[in-house]
């Protein structure tokens, strides 16, 4: 299995914390999303990564070398990254991921080790982890899952009065799985010219096609995404704290 990242993006909400400095890379109550994701997927043993880079992108080759030596890492660089989305970034690692099973993530998360924990025991080969117990909004990334944690629908434009929950972008795929999502996206970005969207629309057009998507759901305490200063303070003062109280 290989773990793929997407960190291509300039983070302009940030700014101007990210004025020189990807998002991923930014102190957060003295951790990072990109070291805790490192932290987090080596410790279940999976040491190849593919990194879909562009904002910055030495800063972040610099921190891996110096941080995690021992890692596979494989870059991707995103040139395009202020007119595409993950979508694209995704669509980039086409060739690299093609023979494998993947774990599939965004770099601005902050997560427990438990989500890769849960997301890969899962009894489904293609699995994606979402939060239950929160309160959805316009802006997030909305899914309804059917009766057997089956996921029908994913995107932003869910009505909120019939979402399940919020998509944390965490997920894994089988080499079959990996194919058909492969499929999809090239039916977006090739066929359609869609490159700014989120790889989000690669699943529901999965879905469309025939695949089987299962879900776990995990605590709001457990995994949060870093957009905002707002993110980041409440972050540092009840997530970080929360995952590291042992």
């Amino acid at each position: 299995m290989k773990a793929v990242i997407t960190a291509a993006g300039s983070g302009m909400r940030l700014r101007p914390l990210t004025e020189h400095t990807p998002k991923c890379l930014l102190d957060i109550g003295g951790y990072t999303t990109l070291g805790l994701s490192m932290e987090n997927i080596l410790a279940y043993g999976i040491d190849e990564f593919v990194l879909v880079v562009g904002f910055e992108h030495n800063k972040i080759r610099e921190y891996l070398k110096n941080n995690y030596p021992a890692a596979k890492v494989e870059y991707i660089l995103n040139e395009d990254y202020e007119t595409t989305n993950s979508l694209y970034s995704f669509w980039m690692t086409r060739e690299s991921i093609k023979e494998d099973s993947l774990l599939l993530l965004d770099g601005d998360i902050i997560f427990a080790k438990s989500v890769v924990e849960k997301v890969l025991n899962c009894k489904h080969e293609n699995c994606l982890s979402y939060r239950n117990n929160i309160e959805v909004v316009e802006e997030d990334m909305k899914l309804i899952v059917d009766e057997n944690g089956i996921v029908t629908q994913i995107s932003k434009k869910i009505d909120l009065g019939v979402a399940s929950g919020e998509s944390i972008a965490i997920q894994k795929f089988s080499t079959k799985g990996v194919k058909m999502l492969v499929d999809a996206a090239d039916e977006l970005v090739i066929r359609e010219k869609i490159v700014d969207d989120w790889y989000e629309g690669a699943f529901q057009r999965m879905i469309d096609n025939g695949a089987e998507i299962g879900s776990v759901a995990v605590d709001q305490s457990s995994c949060f995404e870093i957009d905002t200063f707002e993110d980041m303070d409440y972050a540092k003062k009840y997530i970080i704290p929360t995952l590291f109280k042992n």
